[in-house]
């Protein structure tokens, strides 16, 4: 099956993508599983279970006091603001996975710096070694050593906040009944991934920040 993790819906303030285009997009393109991950927000349940034909997966990208980190699985939203440690508790507290977005990217002030991430290390249940917005390829190799050298599982992302970069990061993997089988077949799963360019890149985010500007 084809999952796509990272992606952005209406519940971001600077996404342009709500939840019928992404679905729409999904079916389009054969992607079986969509894991969302809104900034500072969580999709709520009954929208989301309002489509049948594809799985969407609730997950939120939380700013804490030390930089940005994933829930995924949730089922309550998490207030941003928290510390760390507070954040992966609460998270752990509903089951969820803990994912670590984007760790070395040096464009993102929202990271989590180097000496946070080995504050939770023991706590982290995933790395994402490849974010398709990530300009930069050192970024991706660093966070993809990190993950080997801390014997995590390994993700890839697409950081979609519009249509066209849904498929960017592709993740093709067994079927998986929860999300504790969600992370075992992960160790097995093949990646497929695109990296953007500069033109692109910019694009992005010049819409990202209209997007904001108009919410």
């Amino acid at each position: 099956m084809k999952v796509c993790f990272h992606i952005h819906s209406q519940y971001s303030k600077d996404s342009f993508l709500n939840l019928e285009k992404i679905v729409d997009f999904a079916k389009k393109n054969k992607i079986d599983v969509v894991i969302l991950s809104d900034h500072n927000n969580l999709a709520p349940e009954k929208e989301i279970k309002k489509f049948k034909e594809i799985r969407i997966i609730p997950g939120e990208e939380i700013k804490t006091n030390q930089g940005e980190i994933i829930g995924i699985f949730l089922k309550e939203k998490i207030p941003a603001g928290l510390s760390l440690e507070e954040t992966v508790k609460k998270i752990k507290e509903q089951k969820g996975l803990v994912v670590i977005p984007h760790p070395f990217d040096c464009l993102r002030r929202n990271r989590l710096k180097k000496s946070s991430l080995f504050k939770i290390v023991n706590q982290i249940d995933i790395i994402e070694v490849f974010n398709a917005l990530n300009l930069f390829n050192s970024a991706n190799k660093k966070a993809e050593e990190f993950a080997q050298k801390e014997k995590k599982i390994k993700i890839v992302g697409s950081d979609a906040h519009l249509l066209k970069e849904i498929n960017k990061a592709i993740i093709e993997m067994d079927n998986f009944s929860d999300q504790f089988d969600f992370l075992e077949k992960l160790k097995k799963a093949k990646f497929y991934i695109k990296r953007p360019n500069l033109l692109f890149f910019i694009f992005s985010t010049l819409m990202k920040g209209l997007k904001k500007l108009l919410t």
